[in-house]
């Protein structure tokens, strides 16, 4: 869709409650960025592709409004968009065999993750699917001075477990839980 399109959207048009809110329209990045920011709300920015426009664009947010570095993170599947988390560069995957050797460096380098790759990338935060957490991953996240947060957790039971026993915060598709949860504390 074009920008002229989506700014046409209501995103509460088929929301359960939409007769208790305003029409809302799409919002761009930048100005979502500078709601979180007057709000004074901690944010994600989650990159789902590798695109240099996309790293480029959010890369000029944090020159613009340097604040960011204290309220956001910014999460990929996509270990290329952490790579260039320092400027663009040469992308890796043009050619088949560069593809190749580079997704076999990811690989080898997985064992590194809870080890020396925090400290060569500059994380602080680890954004981990919800099953590969564990008491030891958690333990160890510690050691390294590292957030862990788990997704997608959308199950009370593994809500509980998360918060409660491990200690690990989560992000969600179903909020619906989490007021009885809170209100367990």
């Amino acid at each position: 869709m074009s920008w002229a399109d989506v700014k046409k959207l209501d995103i509460n048009a088929k929301h359960p409650k939409r007769s208790q809110f305003p029409v809302t329209r799409v919002a761009l990045l930048s100005e979502m960025v500078e709601e979180c920011l007057r709000l004074d709300v901690l944010f994600i920015i989650d990159i789902k592709c590798y695109d240099i426009r996309a790293v480029s664009a959010v890369l000029a947010l944090y020159e613009k409004f340097p604040k960011m570095y204290e309220m956001a993170l910014i999460s990929s599947f996509n270990p290329q968009v952490v790579y260039e988390r320092q400027g663009p560069s040469q992308r890796r995957f043009d050619n088949p065999l560069r593809h190749l050797g580079a997704s076999l460096c990811d690989v080898l380098l997985r064992p590194l993750y809870m080890t020396v790759l925090p400290y060569l990338l500059g994380l602080s935060v680890l954004l981990l699917e919800k099953d590969s957490i564990t008491q030891r991953a958690v333990a160890r996240a510690r050691e390294l001075e590292l957030r862990m947060v788990a997704w997608t957790v959308n199950e009370p039971v593994e809500k509980e477990f998360l918060v409660h026993h491990l200690g690990v915060p989560y992000l969600t598709d179903a909020l619906a839980d989490d007021r009885i949860l809170a209100k367990g504390q």
